[in-house]
C-alpha cells in the first residue's frame, strides 16, 4: 500500500485507488462561497443547511458537498449536479444515482478549520477528522467509550500528548465505524488501536467485526492543530494506492 500526493487525476476511477481531498483554513469559506458549485448542490442539501443554525457549521456542511460533488465528478466524469444520495439505517451515506456509479464509496468529515472527503471504487473507506483545540474533557470521555488497551496507553502518556493522542483514538475509531456504515450503534470499546508502530494497528474484543487483516488504516496530523484518519476495508490485492491532495477553492472550480 502506498501513500502520494499527485496532480489532480483524470476522470474515470479505477480500482485499487482511495483519493483523499480536503480543504483547509480560509479555503473552507472560499470553497463555499463558490457560486458556481452551490448550483450543484441538491434541494436536500441545502435543507439540512438551513437546519444549522450556526454559520461556521453552515460553511462546512456546504464546502464538504461540494468537496464530495466536485471529487465524483472529476472520477466519473459525471456532472457534479447530477449525483443522488441515499443513507443506510444507520446513516451511511451511498451513490443512489447515476445507478452506474454504484459502486463507489465515499466518506466526509469536517470540523473546525479543516474539510475532507474519501473517495474510493468498490471497497469501503470511512475517514474522521477532529480540531484539536475543541473543549473536551478527554479523559472521561475515553473512560466512557475506550476500550481498556486504549485508556492504558492514554494514562501513560507525557500530559502534553494525551489530548493530541486522545484525538488520533478518536478519529481511528470513528473512521472505522464509518467504514463499516454502523455509526454509533458499534460499541466503541469492542475495538482498540495501537498507535506504538509505523501504522495504526487495529484490535477486536468481540467477534462481531471482521478479521484484522482486511483493514488499513493511516493517521496524519494536519495544520498542526488536526487529527485525520482514514479507514479502508482492503479488497482482495493489497496494491492500494492513497492519494492525499491539499484541495484549494480555486482547484476545485477548475475541476
Amino acid at each position: 500500500m502506498t501513500q502520494r500526493e499527485p496532480e489532480l487525476p483524470a476522470a474515470a476511477a479505477p480500482t485499487g485507488t482511495v483519493w483523499l481531498w480536503y480543504l483547509a483554513g480560509a479555503e473552507i469559506a472560499l470553497a463555499a462561497s463558490s457560486l458556481s458549485a452551490r448550483k450543484a448542490l441538491s434541494s436536500a442539501e441545502w435543507h439540512r443547511h438551513d437546519q444549522l443554525r450556526v454559520e461556521a457549521d453552515q460553511t462546512r456542511f456546504i464546502s464538504a458537498r461540494i468537496l464530495l460533488r466536485s471529487m465524483l465528478a472529476r472520477f466519473a466524469g459525471t456532472p457534479a449536479s447530477a449525483w443522488v444520495f441515499q443513507t443506510n439505517k444507520n446513516g451511511r451515506p451511498m451513490v443512489a444515482e447515476p445507478e452506474s456509479q454504484s459502486d463507489l464509496r465515499f466518506s466526509i468529515t469536517h470540523t473546525d478549520g479543516l474539510v475532507a472527503c474519501a473517495v474510493a471504487n468498490g471497497f469501503d473507506v470511512g475517514v474522521d477528522a477532529e480540531a484539536h483545540n475543541r473543549a473536551t474533557d478527554f479523559l472521561a470521555v475515553a473512560a466512557r467509550f475506550f476500550a481498556p488497551p486504549e485508556i492504558d496507553d492514554l494514562l501513560a502518556a507525557r500530559p502534553s500528548d494525551q489530548a493530541p493522542m486522545f484525538y488520533d483514538q478518536w478519529t481511528l475509531k470513528e473512521s472505522f465505524i464509518k467504514a463499516i456504515g454502523e455509526g454509533l450503534a458499534a460499541p466503541l470499546d469492542l475495538f482498540a488501536f495501537d498507535l506504538r508502530g509505523s501504522s495504526p494497528q487495529i484490535s477486536f474484543t468481540d467477534k462481531v467485526f471482521d478479521h484484522t487483516g482486511r483493514w488499513h488504516f493511516s493517521l496524519w496530523r494536519l495544520t498542526g492543530a488536526h487529527s485525520m484518519a482514514l479507514a479502508i476495508r482492503r479488497p482482495a490485492s493489497d496494491n492500494v494506492t492513497i492519494d492525499v491532495v491539499a484541495m484549494t477553492a480555486d482547484a476545485l472550480k477548475s475541476g
